[in-house]
Parts: C-alpha cells; structure tokens; sequence
C-alpha cells in the first residue's frame, strides 16, 4: 500500500509540472437562447430551476447561521422570548440552515479524497476510484436509511425493514455516514480523520432532543449503513490484481513512465467490480477498436497527433485551459456540484440524498464499464502510437519519437475514454434529477482555481469530449464512445433504481428540509361519494323534518378529533362540527371518541353519536328560503385541562382571561398572567373550551346570531363562567340544559351561500382557526329556475379557501420556534400560530427598525410609556459589551408584553381549500359553478386562474406530435406551477412584485353572486395580477387598484368558470393578494423562487413542487374530450345576461333574477338600470355617489321618489394613532366616530371606542306586517341609515354587518376622488372592505325577519369580564370629543336586539374591533290568555289540566301567520290554594313554551281547591289572565308525563 501511494505522489508530481496555476477566472460555456414552446426565441429566460432557487446560494454565500444572528442561544420554552433577534416564528416548511445530507457529504469527501496540493488532480489519499466505491456505500446507505423513515421511493438495499415513520431524519443520516466512514478508516488506518469523524458524530447527535425520535433515527441509519455494507462485502474493492500485462507490440497498451519509473497499472481490480445496478461489468462493452490498417485508425492518430501535442501549433490557448481544467479531481468536482445543486434547488433531504447517491452510484458503475473496456482491450495511448506509428502498419500515419501529450498520461489503457464515460453518466443524473437537459451547471477545477459553466448537457459532454484529445490522451472517436457508455449506463440505472415508489401515499411525512408536496391530494368533495385519497369529504347534513314541523332540525355538537389534511403530515388535532344522531336521524350511528380514545359522553352519560364521522368544514346544512333551520347546539368538548385549546391563547385579549369573579390583586407578573398558568389556572377564568354557533351572513333573531357573549362551555365544566351572559333559547324549543344552546335561523333571505363559525368572546379566531366553522348555504326559486331552465350550470363545487401552518419536526421546530411548547400545544403535523410579539421598530438600534418584526405588530410600544399600564422591561439577552457596529445587538430594554401574545395579524403559509392542503381538482371540459369563501381569519385572496407551467416552464397545454414531453416536478407531479416574471429581480429588491405571464391567463370568473346573493347583473372577471395605486398626487396612495377574484377574509363569490376552450390544459388556482393588506411584506408572500429572507426573521426560498406557497393554491387538471364525443358547447353568456336583466313574464310581472329574488336596493344608480328597467343616472348631482364633504346626501329611489338624509358618521382606526393596547401598548385597531364640524387643530375628530362602551350604533327596525313583501324606500324615517364610514390607518377591512345586509354606495378618497363599487360589489353584501385614507358609504336597511314567537332583549353588564361597578376599560368621551362626567361605569344595560359590527380579520376583531348594534324592535304587550281547566286521566290518572288561548296563534307552515310584535315569549303558570274561600298568594309551579297552550299540573294534593291563573310574558310586559278555580283531585302516586304539543 505504501509502495502505491508513492507512485501515486510521483505521478502527481510529474503532471504537477506540465500545468500552469490558475487564477479566479470564471468561465461561460456559450449559453443559446431557449426556445418558447413554439420554437420562437424570447426576450428573457424562462427561469430554471437554479434561478428559481438563487436566493439559498445568497444566503448560503453570506454563511448565514442562528448564532450569527442571535447571540445567546433560548434554552426552554418558559424562558424569555427574543423578541429583537429570534431567527424565526414562521414555520411550515422550513429548511434547515444546513442541511445534513450536504454537510455529511462533504465531511466524507474530506475523509476518503482530502483536497490535493494546489494546482494537482489527484489527492495524497486513497485513489478516485476508491474514493468513489466509498461514497457510493455512504450515499446509498444516507438514501436507504431517509426512504425507510420516509417511503416514496424505492429502497436501494431492497431488504432492509421500513423504519419509524416519525424518526429523526437527521440522527438517520449521520447514523448512516458514520457507519460507513468507521468502515473506512478501519481499512485506511493511515488516514488520520478518526478524531474529526467522531467529534463531528458527537456533535450531531448532541443537537438533537433526546427522546423516541432520536433512538428511532439512529436505528434507522445503523441499519442503512450495515446493510450496504453487508450487501457490498464481497463485490471485489481493492481485489488481488489480476491484470496481466501484454508484451509491447502495435496497438498494445504500455504504462506511462514518469522518469525511468515504470507506472503500474492503476485500479485494474475496478474492471471486476461488483457493478451497484448493472448485472456485470460487461453488459454495454462496446465492440473493439479500429483495425491498425484502416484510414479511420489513421484518422484517429492524426487528429490526436495534431492538437493534443506539448508543442502544438493548432491547439488555442482557450483549448489548453479547457484541457487543463478537466484534469481536476472528478470525486471533490462533482461531489461539489452535487452540494450546489441540492442547497441552490432547495432540496429536502431526501431528494438531496437520492441525488448524492444517483451521482456516486452511477458514476461508479460508468467507471466499472469503462475500466471492464479498458482492460479487456488494453489499446495503446496516443503517446506511444504517435511516438511508434511505424510499426502500425499504414503509410497514413507517420511516427514522432519526440511527441508528448500536452497533458502526463494516466497509467491505464486508452479505450475508452474514461472521462468522457464518467461525466456523461454524470450529465444523465443532473439532468434526471433537475428535469430538463438545460441544466445551467456550474463546475470547479481544483488544477485552475476557475469554474465553468454549462447550460446543456449536450455542452457538458462536447467539452468533456474535446479536452480529452486537446489534452492528448484520447482519440476522438474513444471519447464518443465513452459518452455513449456512460449514457447507456446511467440510463439504465435510473430505470431500475432510485424510482418513486408506486403508491406515493407512503411517503408519509415530509423531509421538513423540503416543504410540503403540492397537489399530491384530491379537493374533497360534498358527501360521502366526493371524498378525496385521504378519505376526507364534507358532510351533508341530513334534516329532520318532523319534529318541529315545518322547519328543518339538526342537533349539532362541536368536538375534538384527528383527521388527516395531506399525505405528508399525520393526522391533525382539530376541533369542529358533527351532527348528532337522532331517533329520527340515526344515521350511521358512530360512536364518537376524543383523540386519546376515550368515548364522548352526553350530559346524561350516555354514548355520544354522529350522524357521520367528524369532517372538516362539516356538517353542511342545506337550507331553502323561507323554511327555518333549528339547531340543538352541544358542546361536546374535553373538560378541565384536557379542554384548554391546542394553540397558544393570549389570557390578555379581552374575553379571554379574567372574568368579574377573579381577584386580580393575585395577577402580579403581567409577563406571565395567571390565566395562562395552566398548573394554576383559577376558576374564575374564562375557560378555553367555550362555543357558540354564529350563522355568518344569517338573519336571525338576536338571540340566535350567536354573538361574542352567547357561548356555552361543556356541560360539568367546573367554571364560575358556564355559559356568556347573552345565552337565549329559542322560546318554543326545550331547554336544553347544560352546555347547549338552541338556534333559530329564519332564512327569510335569497339564495347564497354563508357558513356557521364560532364566535366566543376572546377566542374566536382561535376556535375558527382549529375547525370551528362549516357550510351553509340557502337556495330559492330563482336560483332553482336558473338550474332548470339549464341557464347556470347544475355543477356546483364548493371552495373554502382558508391558510394554515402546521408544526414542523422536532429539528425544525428547534430552529424556527424554540418557546413552542409541544407538550402544551400541537405536536408534529398539528396547527401552529405565532404567539411571540415581535415588534417592527427596535430603539435600541439606530436604524430604529427590528429587523425581525413580523406579523405586522407595529411599534414596539406607543404612545411613551407613562401611558401603557405594563411598559417596556429589562431585556435579558442584552449585552452591555455588544458592540453594534461589529454584530447585532439586543436592545435594553423589551416590550413587556407577555410571553404568549397575539398581534394584529397571523399570515400563515400554506393554502387549504376545502380542508385539503394543494388540493388538485379534474374537471370535464364544461362549465361549472364553484361557491368560493374565503374562511382564512387575515388573509386576503386575489384569485385567478392561469395555466400551469411544468418543470421546464412549457406550458401545460394539450400536446401535439413532436412536442416535447411535459416533465414533472422533484415532486413527481407534473404542472404544479405558474410562470412569473421578475423573479430574479425581486431576489435583488424585495419591493418588486412578481407577476404571471399574462399571455398563460386562462378562462374568465363569470361571477354572478356574493354573500348578498344574485348581482344586478353578471360580472365578467378576468385574470388580473394585484397592482396598487401608485400615483403620489392621490392621497389614497398604496391601496390596491387592479385586482382579479378579490375576497377579503368572509367574502364570498358564486361564479361560473367556462372550461370547455380548456380541454386537456391544466390550471393553477392563483392567489397574489398582499399580505397584510393593501401593504405587502415579502415575507408573507410565499412562491416559487422567493427570496430567502431568513435573515429577517422569514423562510427561505420555496422549491419549485413544494409549499410554503400562497400563490398556488389549487391545481385543476381539465379532462381532454374523449375520442368521439363532441366538445361541450361554450358557456352562453348571453341568456345568462338576459335572464338577470329587467323583463316581464308571460303575467306582465318583473322577472329578472336580481329584481325578483332579492330585496329592493335603497339609493338609485345607475349600475342597476339593467336589472330594473330604469333610467338612474351615471354620473351629476343624482347619480347616488357621496363626495367627501357632504354630510347629508340625497339620492333617488326606486319608489321614483328623491329623499335627503343625514350620514351617520362612523370612523376606522388602526396600528397608528391611538388605536393601541393600553396594557401593553400593541398596536390595534378600533372603531369609532367620526366628529362632526371639528374645528382644525383645536378638536380631535375621531373618537374610538372599545367594545365594551356603550352602543353609538342604534337603529329601529324595520317591522313588516305580517306576510307583507319589502317594498322600495319611499321615506327616510323607516329606519334606514346611511354610513359613511372614514378610515385613518394602514389595513384594509372586511368589516362584517350582524343581522342585514348593506348596499355599497361609493368609496371617496379624501382628495375627493370617487370610486365607484366594482361589478361584483353591487347589490348586497354582509362583508364590505374598507380601505385608508378614503371614505366608504354604505346603505343599511334592518329588516327584521318574522318569526313565531317574541323574544327577550338582551341585557347584560357592559363589561362581563369585569365585576359590576368598575370604570376600567372604557373610554368615556362622548361622540363630540366631550369628556363624560362621572365616568361610564361597568352597568345592566338593555341593548334590546343586539347585534355587532367588526372587522373580520379576526385578530382584528379580538384585538377590540368590535362594536355591538342595537336594534330596536317594537314589542307590545302580549294578548291575555283564556284558561278552561279540566280534570283529566294522564296515563290512566287523574290530574289538572290547564289549557288557554294564545292571542296571537302561527302556523309553523305559513309564515304569513308569523311577527305580530304581541308574540309570546312564554308563558308561566301560578297557582294559590283556596282556604274558606279566600284565594291565597299566587306561586309559580311551572312554565310553558311559546305558542304552548297547555299545562298539566301533576303536583296538586288531594282534597285542596286551586285558583290557576296563566301569565304571558315577552319583552314588553308580563300579563295574566283571569284566575280559574278547579274541583279538588286526588293527586296522583307516581309521576305523570304528558308530551308537550307545539302547533
């Protein structure tokens, strides 16, 4: 061995002195222009997938690490966040700031080929070939050991056991590496790497948490490495040589000689090895070389003779680098390349593994063949056929006795050309791996200290080629069949190893340096018949309709279970809805569970039953105007700690923490308030297991709107709060008992759809965001006449478009978010949410700016401190000795806000639609119509439809003979992305916004509704990027201007999409919308190719195939026509006009969809002629637009009259001002009132109000006669309000309307520019977004729906989280900026019908942009009951029976018998004993539903005579009616039931 390694260092020594050193050149093979898909050239490049990934290079050449950035390391969750420099708090799915495969790869390179001397190929260690054999055991067994964890593809050591699916990746890998490098240096002890090794192993491990995981990982890599090590024991590494050389003659190889030494033959024992995926060294052992007499021969020799001399005169300098270049050791070059490619293209670990052990396997193999020809043919080197031509044979050829090679020649046979072999195999893997032959590789020369490029690998492999012979060592016909060997050879290799495995499914976890596959999973469906691969689907609820005749019953309870969302995560903890079963609905009668297996009890203790299994965005209730829905609502939920939520909850947002029982004098450390002591948690604080039903976009009476305080916890909660103080039943329904409610929806509305969501105070959007929310949708005449007539289609897809994060691996988790406490919280594949305040500014830096904020939480604290109950405190990472202008300094002081905090908003990073993360769609080419909501809590949606690109950016259109294939993903999914321009740029300026490439748009929205319902008339919306208004003379500079499908958070959209010009294409669902709204932090905006903007805080690029992705939200792949069948006609646009335009019936009647299914607009404009046949004008004084400086507004109607009335003057403000958290001095937002006639600099002219002050918000309402239509306003004294509504901030705002619906009149910005609705915001909506510095105007009209029964008006403490009395938490200033004197105290309030408005991001909302409405409904006294009494058998007894006219009788089937304002709450039944006549004290025995008219009394005594007297009671009074006396009765032994009989 020593002798070997001498020779080596000779030969070294030799080829040492016949180069030159190079520099730090940088050399561009030529680079052609790609082609478009037709074959034109483009202006710029379409982006490869290097381009894509450029931004990782950047943060990969700035050597960016935690503790770079950090300083002190956070140890446990508990301890202090890092408020100013912790790296991360986003999540889903972040790469590792190393990736483990590459650093593996690279120590093992160090260790079996240490990098040579300068300017020498080859290193003082063991040989290429060697080296070679070596990394392909360690990269085969990194492979193996990833695909036994994770599956997906197939395994290279076929035997080995498939290992934990949750194992650590990274104790696998270095388990796997560190078995295989220990073989090594037990067979070169001389290679003194033992010490590096070992520490490097400790190292690893000691990084990763102990625990299940960590064992499981290192099994899974020991077993990896022993197994291919066992497997290649005897595949003849280093074998005996056996070569024997021939005797010198023509033709005969001789070995090189370096002085007077003759070399040996170098690696001769690798023409016999083992080949690891060919079947022998020989199976593409191309045929022999030239006859020596032959003109080709001599062709040959002359070529070689003539460029590849030391002296020649042909060869250019250009050529001699290039010669010289490729000299380089091809082990460090390519292992390299390997590493760049993996940390430039993103790779998750298993890719990047599969690509390490492609490129080491079959290059060793191409080496294997090429030595098996070499050896076989033992043909001579051009040095000594050149220098002895004379005895070829042929006068063609003329010898040269001095000729030398330019470059020494390797001691080993010419045929064939080694290099040539190796690297085409090499080219083959690249390109298999990236998808596309343009492979835009960059290469290193260790002999020229320069690198290369190479678009192609047609490039790669003509260089490779032409090196050889310019250097003198290779015929040029030897290099092409080399080429040709080492192509055959990877080819075939690729075809039987390292393939996707053929059930993807069991990839079951993500390589969480890679992200989450997208469209691996299909978009669940509607019922049972639509559920996806993973099983999942929305359920239908199925209606009783019998037990409350003529309206449609459901028991609904919310519960906690597991269900999976893709095929890369396990199942997640989620809480949401499930129907229960009935005796009248059994359904499939499941017996539900929580996730730890234990059974779901009713509050009786019996077995709790579902319909169906619980289902994401389930149970979806199907309604039909007119015909009310009543649900029995239960809470269902774990109790005591097991009901606290999975995700973080701030205890500091109002309703949330601390209710009016607790002792706040205990709550001393507001960094750790008591209510988020899990361990200690009083009673006296709200729990977190609290639900309500709020039908969003319902109207309903007040008691059943579900509003903030009308939440229930689980029946044996131990909890002074059981129940929020608004909690109404319905009248003429059953008490329910604890931990229910009971809900009346009227569906006295058109068709549309909403949906039914949770609405507890201070924990909305946390119960929204873990599940509680479900589909709801009403369908009316008209819309049924639309699918009858054939006029829209009857394919109706529903898309809930909501974003989510999901918690990472424990390894990722240590990196992005260090305080997540899994044992509190989710674990992996679980939901997750920031819960760190990380503010925007930093004063401890001179910048002023954090450059770790996130999640637009604005200042670090505001106004000055003397204002904030709880101001900055001593930071605990600061350091005195930091110098900041060296490194990043922590500040001083912190905020001093708690450690688990919420903020304004939460931008999450993947996309679900329908409870599926990427779903993919297939469609028909036809028209169908899809019911969009947008149910995310913050996020914005700019939805558009474009065609996908593939791997290679050809579009993925039908495909003609002599198109090129479409070429998938790493993903193996074809088509999973959009093409867009300027990415490159924004790599360098964040500030640019990538857009798609317009000429790739595909087919128009055709919307015809919102949550309000049908449009005046459909609106046609193309494909449109997001653009904001950027002209600085316009004070609503920033906001967004252009748009597509625009859905703020709660909007909705029913559209048509025309698919049939699309047959074949595949579609991608586009979001661009900007996060947060209308400002844009890239940081939020996750796409393909993003920058990676881990050094602020952010994730780094996302890989093309992989989320996190907000842009690609859904794949739609649309069916190309079957052979023979005729093309589905193209969508008739036309009839679909015609049929929502203004005309008449056969009757003479209107019959316009908008005009006569939905109610009458109140202001006239002329957007609406075409709906009603009128003539309202477009613009001039009566075109019903507002102008900034009115504050009346006049405007004409559809009653033909003009009326005047006053605004109402509302105000928005946020994240500036003084819209902040007073405790802690985060930024908010708040509603309030705009001053009328302020006086400039003297007056404040907004005056902002929390939730809990007093309503400013009160309307009458609108109270038809019963079975009277809504007719157009004819007066302004009717109830009706206009709103105009100013907005001094940052955000736009969804802002919700409770109970009705508004007409959108104009924005104004406060330049005095108008801007009218869009085409899709006329008519009605419940949601309208409200954007800065400019004025929105809304029209409201509070219609009250008619119902069967009164109701009670809502009473309750202004603040119910605080006790009676306190004058915390309000602002007492009037509505003209005046202060209020004494101040407003915590009080009873009658809020009559009780509604709110709010902003429906629903951090906002929670963060106190909210205000309630009070509506106030006439009620007046009931009608008195008539009672006759009788003596009658119940169940074979007698007992009294009491029985009474209701003055105001329904028919739960006509509602024209429904809203007499002297309805009945219910009623109540007294009675006194009659002694010698006289009628004793009346007390009250019991109680009776609305509309009830019975009552029997089964607790009368034998031989006592009774005076009955009924009592009905609403809102407005209680009234009796005339007392009744019985006969005495014999009172009855046993207990007697009567059902109650309800008309």
């Amino acid at each position: 061995m020593q002798k070997v390694k001498f020779v080596n260092i000779l030969l070294l020594l030799a080829i040492l002195f016949s180069f030159t050193g190079g520099g730090t050149l940088r050399v561009t093979a030529q680079a052609p222009q790609p082609p478009t898909i037709d074959g034109t050239a483009v202006d710029q490049e379409p982006l490869s997938q290097a381009d894509r990934q450029a931004a990782a290079d950047r943060a990969a050449d700035g050597g960016f690490t935690v503790n770079e950035i950090g300083g002190t390391e956070m140890t446990m969750p508990g301890d202090a966040p890092r408020y100013f420099s912790v790296p991360n708090y986003a999540n889903s799915p972040l790469p590792a700031l190393v990736n483990p495969v590459i650093a593996w790869n690279e120590l093992a390179q160090q260790i079996v080929q240490p990098a040579p001397m300068p300017g020498m190929p080859m290193s003082s260690g063991p040989s290429m070939a060697t080296a070679f054999v070596y990394l392909s055991y360690l990269q085969a067994a990194v492979y193996d050991a990833l695909v036994s964890i994770e599956g997906g593809y197939e395994l290279y050591n076929a035997s080995l056991p498939a290992a934990d699916p949750n194992a650590s990746r990274d104790a696998a890998v270095a388990e796997a590496a560190y078995r295989v490098l220990l073989a090594f240096l037990a067979r070169f002890p001389n290679v003194d790497q033992a010490a590096l090794l070992n520490s490097r192993y400790t190292a690893a491990l000691a990084a990763i948490p102990d625990g299940a995981q960590k064992t499981a990982g290192i099994q899974a890599g020991f077993n990896a490495a022993t197994g291919i090590l066992a497997l290649r024991a005897t595949d003849g590494l280093l074998a005996t040589n056996t070569y024997t050389l021939l005797p010198p003659g023509p033709g005969v190889w001789e070995p090189t000689v370096v002085g007077t030494m003759v070399m040996p033959p170098i690696d001769p024992w690798m023409a016999e090895l083992t080949p690891f995926t060919l079947t022998s060294p020989n199976q593409f052992r191309p045929g022999a070389p030239w006859d020596l007499s032959s003109a080709q021969w001599a062709a040959e020799l002359n070529a070689v003779k003539a460029i590849g001399g030391t002296t020649s005169t042909t060869r250019t300098a250009e050529q001699t680098f290039v010669a010289r270049f490729w000299t380089t050791n091809n082990v460090i070059q390519f292992n390299s390349a390997y590493r760049e490619i993996a940390a430039s293209q993103q790779l998750n670990l298993l890719e990047t593994a599969r690509l390490m052990a492609m490129g080491n396997v079959v290059g060793t193999d191409a080496l294997v063949a090429c030595f098996d020809a070499k050896y076989t043919y033992s043909f001579w080197r051009p040095i000594t056929a050149i220098q002895r031509a004379d005895t070829d044979g042929t006068d063609l050829t003329v010898a040269d006795p001095t000729w030398t090679p330019l470059v020494t020649t390797p001691s080993f046979p010419e045929y064939v050309a080694g290099h040539s072999c190796y690297v085409s195999a090499q080219a083959e893997v690249i390109s298999a791996v990236l998808g596309t032959q343009q492979i835009e590789l960059d290469l290193n020369s260790l002999i020229t200290g320069t690198s290369r490029h190479y678009a192609t690998t047609a490039e790669l492999r003509q260089e490779v080629n032409n090196a050889r012979v310019w250097a003198g060592l290779h015929y040029p016909t030897s290099t092409t069949l080399g080429q040709s060997l080492g192509q055959s050879v990877a080819q075939y290799a690729l075809a039987n190893y390292f393939l996707p495995a053929a059930d993807l499914s069991a990839h079951a976890d993500y390589s969480w340096a890679g992200g989450i596959r997208k469209f691996v999973d299909t978009l669940p469906g509607v019922t049972p018949a639509g559920a996806n691969n993973l099983g999942q689907y929305i359920p239908v609820a199925v209606a009783d309709t019998t037990t409350y005749p003529g309206s449609d019953y459901y028991e609904i309870a919310v519960v906690e279970y597991e269900e999976q969302m893709h095929s890369d995560l396990p199942p997640t903890l989620l809480r949401g809805y499930v129907q229960l079963d009935t005796d009248v609905i059994p359904g499939a009668g499941v017996l539900l569970t929580n996730p730890n297996g234990s059974p779901i009890l009713l509050p009786d203790g019996t077995q709790a039953r579902g319909v169906d299994n619980p289902h994401y965005l389930g149970p979806y209730i199907q309604a039909t105007s007119d015909r009310p829905v009543r649900v029995l609502f239960r809470n269902l939920l774990p109790t005591g700690v097991d009901g606290n939520l999975f995700i973080p909850v701030d205890t500091t947002v109002m309703g949330a923490g601390m209710g009016p029982l607790a002792d706040m004098a205990m709550d001393t450390d507001p960094l750790n308030p008591m209510c988020d002591d899990v361990a200690v948690m009083p009673d006296d604080c709200y729990t977190e297991n609290r639900a309500t039903l709020h039908l969003h976009g319902g109207i309903t009476p007040w008691i059943s709107d579900g509003t903030p305080h009308q939440w229930t916890t689980p029946a044996g909660e131990n909890t002074a709060y059981p129940e929020g103080v608004s909690v109404q039943n319905v009248p003429d329904m059953p008490d329910p008992g604890p931990g229910a409610i009971t809900f009346f929806y009227t569906n006295q509305q058109s068709a549309r759809l909403m949906f039914y969501h949770d609405h507890s105070w201070g924990i909305t959007r946390l119960n929204v965001y873990a599940g509680e929310a479900a589909a709801y949708s009403i369908t009316d005449p008209a819309e049924q006449a639309l699918i009858t007539d054939g006029i829209i289609p009857a394919t109706q897809i529903p898309l809930i478009i909501q974003d989510k994060t999901f918690v990472p691996s424990d390894e990722q988790l240590a990196v992005s978010d260090p305080l997540w406490d899994t044992a509190r919280w989710g674990d992996y594949g679980d939901l997750w949410l920031p819960h760190v305040y990380v503010p925007a500014q930093n004063p401890g830096d001179s910048s002023g700016v954090n450059q770790f904020g996130r999640w637009a939480y604005g200042p670090w604290f505001w106004p000055p401190t003397s204002s904030i109950d709880n101001p900055p405190v001593a930071n605990p990472y600061y350091d005195p000795n930091c110098n900041p202008d060296v490194q990043w300094c922590e500040p001083p002081l912190m905020p001093g806000t708690p450690y688990n905090s919420m903020g304004m908003e939460a931008f999450n990073d993947t996309p679900v639609v329908n409870g599926t993360l990427y779903p993919s769609l297939t469609v028909d080419p036809e028209s169908i119509r899809f019911r969009i909501l947008n149910a995310a809590n913050d996020r914005f949606f700019n939805l558009s439809l474009y065609i996908a690109v593939d791997a290679n950016g050809q579009p993925c259109t039908p495909r003609n003979p002599g198109d090129p294939a479409l070429v998938a993903e790493n993903t193996g999914e074809l088509c999973t992305e959009v093409r867009l321009n300027d990415v490159l740029a924004a790599l360098d300026d964040p500030t640019i916004f990538p857009t798609p490439d317009q000429t790739l748009a595909g087919p128009d929205w055709i919307q015809i509704g919102t949550e309000g319902g049908f449009l005046p008339a459909p609106a046609i919306i193309p494909a449109q990027p997001t653009t904001w208004v950027n002209d600085p003379t316009v004070f609503n500079a920033g906001n967004v201007d252009l748009h597509s499908l625009l859905l703020g958070p709660a909007e909705r959209a029913d559209v048509i999409v025309d698919f049939a010009a699309f047959a074949g294409y595949t579609l991608i669902l586009y979001n661009d919308a900007p996060a947060a709204f209308p400002a844009r932090d890239p940081r939020y905006d996750y796409y393909t190719g993003n920058g990676d903007y881990r050094d602020t805080g952010g994730a780094p690029s996302t890989v093309a195939g992989y989320g996190p992705n907000t842009r690609t939200v859904m794949r739609i792949i649309v069916n190309p026509v079957a052979q023979g069948e005729t093309p589905a006609a193209a969508f008739d646009l036309a009839r679909l006009q015609a049929a929502f335009a203004h005309h008449l019936d056969g009757s003479g009647n209107p019959a316009g969809v908008f005009e006569t299914s939905q109610n009458p607009i109140i202001v006239g404009q002329g957007a609406y002629n075409s709906a009603y046949g009128t003539s309202f004008q477009n613009n001039g004084p009566y075109a019903g637009l507002v102008q900034i400086f009115d504050a009346s507004f006049t405007f004409n109607t559809l009653s033909g009259n003009q009326l005047t009335m006053e605004l109402e003057r509302k105000a928005i403000q946020d994240e500036m001002g003084e819209a902040f958290d007073p405790e802690y001095g985060r930024m908010s937002g708040s509603f309030g009132v705009e001053v009328p006639n302020t006086q400039a600099g003297t007056q404040q002219n907004l005056i902002l109000y929390p939730y809990v002050n007093p309503a400013t918000e009160i309307l009458d309402g609108i109270e038809l006669p019963a079975g009277v239509m809504v007719t157009p306003i004819s007066t302004g004294t009717d109830g009706t309000q206009i709103w105009k509504i100013t907005h001094n901030g940052v955000d736009t705002h969804p802002v919700h309307f409770h109970l009705f619906d508004v007409q959108l009149i104009n924005r104004v910005g406060w330049d005095g520019i108008i801007r009218k609705p869009d085409a899709n915001e006329l008519g009605w909506k419940d949601t309208v977004r409200i954007s800065p510095l400019e004025d929105t105007i809304v029209a409201l009209r509070p219609i009250i729906p008619a119902i069967p029964f009164g109701v009670p008006e809502s009473i309750r403490p202004l603040n119910p989280m605080m006790p009676i009395g306190s004058t915390e938490g309000f602002n007492s200033t009037d509505i003209f900026g005046n202060p209020i004197n004494p101040p407003i105290t915590n009080q009873l309030v009658n809020f009559g019908w009780e509604y709110v408005i709010h902003c429906h991001i629903l951090s906002h909302e929670e963060m106190d942009m909210m205000r309630p409405v009070i509506v106030n409904v006439e009620t007046l006294a009931p009608e008195i009951p008539v009672v006759s009494f009788v003596v009658a058998a119940v169940n074979a007894a007698n007992a009294n029976v009491l029985t009474w006219t209701d003055g105001t009788p329904v028919d739960y089937n006509d509602i024209t018998t429904w809203g007499s304002p002297t309805n009945e709450i219910g009623f109540r039944i007294e009675r006194a004993e009659i002694v010698n006549g006289q009628v004793g004290t009346y007390t009250t025995i019991g109680t009776a539903l609305a509309n009830q008219t019975s009552f029997v009394d089964l607790t009368a005594v034998a031989g006592v005579n009774y005076s009955y007297r009924v009592a009905a009671r609403n809102a407005a009074t209680e009234v009796f009616s005339s007392p009744i006396t019985d006969t005495p009765v014999v009172a009855p032994d046993y207990q007697i039931f009567i059902p109650l009989v309800i008309r």
